[in-house]
This record gives structure tokens, C-alpha cells and sequence, in this order.
């Protein structure tokens, strides 16, 4: 309760200290949405002494108390205590914060009694803050990271949150000519907070740490957003000319082998997560399951209710936290989507798929695969057609396709254009089964070829 008061007291003070003074602002704040009540495990680089401040008030005021792990050294009033003459009013502080003292040097006693405290607090709804590292870094360079936030996250399944603290896309480094470009708003000093980490891919720590160490250099470097955009308009017409591949044979297929392997059976809730015009979402609601579908583009949730009024439907992006809690849904299911996300990305979306997955339910995916020929599909309806329907409606199908087939065409060069895709950025023939792997999902299907053999598919349990 004292670090409470006495953290949300200084608030007001510390936060108009870092707007004058430092220039500071808070970037993807929204990543620490839902979270007021909740435990939370922060991580991020140490540059200086002034970090906790910086990083503790970059948090919301209700957040408090947020309480960091700190050397025991810095507990002592005076011997020991590496701030020297500050070392009485420092010792006060970090006391009266609730920090929380580790013996760094101490190799005898192990991590569960090193970090006891820290683990009872996050098993109570508590937040933490740790800085892996282990020690102040003078350095540019990330330092490898010790293994505390990940045995704390393996111990309570509490969601970390990386955070850095940045100038110019650099580490904030302390310093009097730095802090004079500062208050002089020559330079503003940002503090980015990451996305939700909910399950760490390796269960040897050391891993973990190595993964860890890798989204904080990750939200450090960033990525250039492009930031065109294609209107509403636009995304309108091709959804509509989507609908085509409804009667296309190879996708008529994939479609029928998604929805028996998935088995849906009534009353399951299930996961569409990229539904697009809700082709595949439709087919699943008519087996009596109930169908959320999850999209990043209104116009093709507007013709998936179109087509299906009773729909469910959620407009969000993939590769940000789902607004779902843990356990949710029965089934997932992923059509031909994620192959739009960078690979970098990939296995944290897996990973929140599973997050809001009940333990035994079943994940289908497939994606398109880097030999991907949209005239081979094309060639396969064909045949198919002329094997079922004969020439003569065949002929009467081709030309019925052209239009829609040129139209197709221009849309996607269009938005591979405005979106810079690449396709080396197409799944490679083992990788969704190697994401699952790590991802820690069982009992994972081979992988086969599907859509006319342009796209792969996985099956596996959580």
C-alpha cells in the first residue's frame, strides 16, 4: 500500500519533470490496454540510474504500484551502495518504492528464492519490472539477458511486456549534451512499449532469455510502416470479385478438406481468424458451430454479412494482441492469410492463436506456398471442369472467368504494389509445421500440398 501512495504522490510531479525537462512521450500505450487489474511482467535495457523513473512513469497513474527489481547494494544507506554520497537518499527511495532487492553475486541460492517475492506478487495481480541485463550498460549493444524474467514467466504465466527507452531509434543514454537538445525540444525522448508476450516458444530459460533479448532489439530497430493505403472503395470491389473463386474447383476443394478436418460440430465456437467474405466461416455455421469472424477489412466483413446476416464478426489485425481472453474458442481455423504476415512475425501470431485456444481443441491452417502459380490453379479448374461439367460448359466458364480473372489480377498487382509484397515472404513447404513445433502445440499433422498444389496445410492440439 506505501508503494502505491507514495508512487501515484510523485506522479504528477515526475510526469511534468519528464514532459519539460526531457521531452518525453509514450508510443503504443494501447499494447498495456485491459491491463489496469492485471498482472504484468515489464522488460527492457539498462542504460542509467534515472531508467526506473523514466520507465515508471511512462505507465499509466492507476498501474501503480509497478515494483522493480533492484541490486540489494543499492538497499544499503551507505557501505556497499554503488550511488556513493546518494547512497542515503537512493537506499530511501528504492525502500519506500517497493522495489524489490536481489543479490546479484549470490550463486548459492536459486531462483526461487532469489525471486520469491516477485513471483508472489505477480501470482496477486502485482507488476513487475526487471532489468535482464542484470547491471547498468554503458554500451549501445544489447548484453545477453539473464534468465529472471523468463524463469518468472515460467513460473506464473504472467504476459511481459517489453519496453525501451529511445532517442532518434537509439538507446536513451545519459548525458549533459543530450539532456540540453532535450529541453531545448531538439530531440524527443520516447518510451515504446511492445506487444503482449504470453508464451515463450522455448522451455530452456536460457532460450527464453535469448528470445526475449530478441523482441526488445526488435522494438528498438522498429520497422518503416508503409503508411499508403488503399480506400475503402477499393477493398470493396475486390471482395467482390473474390466471391468468384466460389466457383473454382481447387478452391471449392480446399474448402470441403478444411471444414472434415475440423469436424465442427453444434455448439463449438470457433475461430475464423482472417474470414475474408466469410466463404469459409459460412460453410462452418451451416454444421451448427458458431463462427466468430476475425478480419482486418471491413468491406469483406460487410459481404460477409451480406451473405450471411446472423453473422459474428470482429474487425481487427492478426498481427496485434486478440481481444479475446485465454481459452475461448473450441477450434481455429486460418485460410490462406498468414502468409500476408512478415516471417518475423509469424510465430507470434501462432502463439496468441494458441493463447485463446482451449487446451485439446484444434488449429487448422493453410497458406499459400512460395511456388505459388495462380495459372496452374487456373489450368486445374479447367481440367476439373471439363471432367464434370464437359467442354462445352467449360468453354461457357472460361469466358465467363475472363473479366473477373483480368480484374483479379490488376487488384492483387495493385496491393502488392502499395503493400511491397514479396514473394520470398511465402510459406515454405515445412515452415507452418515448424511454427506449431515451436509454438508448442501436439500431436502435428504432416504437411500437404493442397489448392491445386499451390498451398500447404497443418493440423495440430493444444
Amino acid at each position: 500500500m506505501m508503494a502505491k501512495i507514495f508512487q501515484q504522490f510523485l506522479y504528477p510531479f515526475i510526469w511534468l519533470f519528464l514532459k519539460i525537462f526531457l521531452n518525453h512521450k509514450t508510443v503504443d500505450i494501447e499494447n498495456l490496454k485491459n491491463y489496469k487489474d492485471k498482472s504484468l511482467i515489464f522488460i527492457s535495457p539498462h542504460r542509467h540510474w534515472l531508467d526506473p523513473i523514466i520507465y515508471g512513469y511512462s505507465l499509466p497513474f492507476n498501474f501503480a504500484p509497478v515494483r522493480f527489481i533492484a541490486a540489494a547494494e543499492y538497499f544499503n544507506f551507505f557501505k556497499g551502495n554503488p550511488t556513493k554520497i546518494f547512497s542515503p537518499l537512493v537506499a530511501l527511495y528504492v525502500r519506500i518504492n517497493g522495489s524489490i532487492p536481489v543479490k546479484r553475486k549470490d550463486l548459492s541460492s536459486p531462483l526461487e528464492i532469489k525471486l520469491k517475492k516477485a513471483i508472489e506478487i505477480l501470482k496477486n495481480n502485482g507488476k513487475i519490472w526487471i532489468f535482464p541485463e542484470g547491471t547498468i550498460v554503458k554500451k549501445k549493444k544489447i548484453e545477453d539477458f539473464k534468465v529472471g524474467a523468463a524463469f518468472l514467466h515460467k513460473e506464473t504465466k504472467v504476459p511481459i511486456i517489453p519496453a525501451a527507452a529511445l532517442i532518434d531509434g537509439n538507446l536513451f543514454h545519459l548525458n549533459i549534451k543530450t539532456i540540453f537538445k532535450l529541453f531545448l525540444r531538439r530531440k524527443k525522448l520516447i518510451v515504446k512499449f511492445g506487444k503482449p508476450i504470453y508464451n515463450l516458444p522455448e522451455e530452456d530459460l536460457k532460450k527464453a532469455a535469448e528470445f526475449l533479448k530478441e523482441k526488445v532489439i526488435e522494438l528498438i530497430s522498429g520497422e518503416n510502416v508503409n503508411e499508403k493505403s488503399l480506400a475503402p472503395e477499393f477493398w470493396a470491389k475486390y471482395f467482390k470479385i473474390y466471391d468468384i473463386l466460389n466457383i473454382i474447383p481447387p478452391y471449392v476443394d480446399l474448402l470441403n478438406k478444411i471444414i472434415t478436418i475440423l469436424n465442427p460440430q453444434k455448439g463449438e465456437k470457433i475461430l475464423d481468424a482472417g474470414a475474408g467474405t466469410g466463404n469459409l466461416a459460412i460453410l462452418i455455421e451451416k454444421k451448427g458451430a458458431k463462427v466468430i469472424a476475425l478480419d482486418f477489412s471491413q468491406e469483406a466483413l460487410d459481404i460477409y454479412k451480406s451473405k450471411y446476416p446472423e453473422a459474428t464478426t470482429c474487425l481487427h489485425d492478426l498481427t496485434k494482441p486478440l481481444p479475446f481472453e485465454d481459452n475461448s474458442f473450441d477450434k481455429i481455423v486460418s485460410n490462406n492469410v498468414i502468409y500476408n504476415i512478415p516471417r518475423e512475425k509469424r510465430l507470434e501470431v501462432i502463439m496468441e492463436l494458441k493463447r485463446v485456444l482451449k487446451p485439446g481443441g484444434l488449429i487448422v491452417i493453410s497458406n499459400i506456398h512460395k511456388n505459388f502459380s495462380p495459372f496452374k490453379i487456373y489450368l486445374t479448374s479447367i481440367k476439373e471442369n471439363i471432367k464434370k461439367e464437359g467442354l462445352v460448359k467449360t468453354i461457357y466458364l472460361i469466358i465467363k472467368l475472363i473479366i473477373p480473372t483480368i480484374k483479379m489480377f490488376y487488384y492483387n498487382s495493385k496491393i502488392q504494389k502499395v503493400h511491397q509484397f514479396n514473394r520470398k515472404n511465402l510459406f515454405d513447404f515445412e515452415e507452418q509445421k515448424e511454427l506449431f513445433k515451436k509454438a508448442g502445440f501436439k500431436h502435428i499433422s504432416e504437411t500437404e500440398f493442397v489448392y491445386a498444389n499451390q498451398a500447404i496445410l497443418n493440423y495440430a492440439i493444444k
